[in-house]
């Protein structure tokens, strides 16, 4: 029971991270295209459920 809820805990920062992460991604990719930020946030959304459905998978195995 320790162990999951450490486990539990870990994931929860790695979510806060990769939230932190795609906002300043955002924010960037929006300064260098200068393209609209609906078109951006598209695009940050795709590459975060690309990696969290990665990281799901790999923690399957």
């Amino acid at each position: 029971m320790g162990l999951l809820s450490h486990v539990e805990e870990a994931t929860m920062n790695h979510l806060t991270l990769m939230l932190y992460a795609s906002t300043y991604i955002m924010l960037a990719l929006n300064e260098l295209f200068k393209t609209e930020l609906h078109d951006t946030m598209k695009v940050v959304l795709y590459f975060t459920i690309t990696v969290v459905v990665a990281f799901g998978h790999q923690g399957d195995e």
